[in-house]
């Protein structure tokens, strides 16, 4: 089954929220309020998808902090296709 469409959607959500002190994945609330507000028809298992990617993000924005390691933002600035791909792969 394809989900890509899935990350086009966290995309449009945003990746990540900030609880005022730091990156937090997105919560649920932030979720149901996209999905009323857009009318977008999405069932548990994508809500799931989708808060899952966001997780994965946010530890991943932490793991990369490390010197050697690129920021995930700075996929995201310049290409949002790499962005999808980079979180397909770490959800693999």
């Amino acid at each position: 089954m394809r989900c890509s469409y899935l990350f086009d959607y966290l995309l449009k959500i945003g990746i990540m929220s900030y609880n005022g002190m730091a990156n937090v994945p997105l919560n649920w609330q932030e979720l149901n309020a996209w999905v009323q507000a857009t009318g977008t028809p999405l069932n548990a298992w994508e809500l799931n998808v989708i808060h899952r990617a966001s997780e994965e993000y946010v530890n991943q924005v932490e793991l990369s902090r490390k010197p050697d390691a690129p920021m995930p933002e700075r996929i995201v600035q310049h290409d949002p296709v790499k962005l999808a791909k980079h979180i397909k792969n770490v959800l693999r």
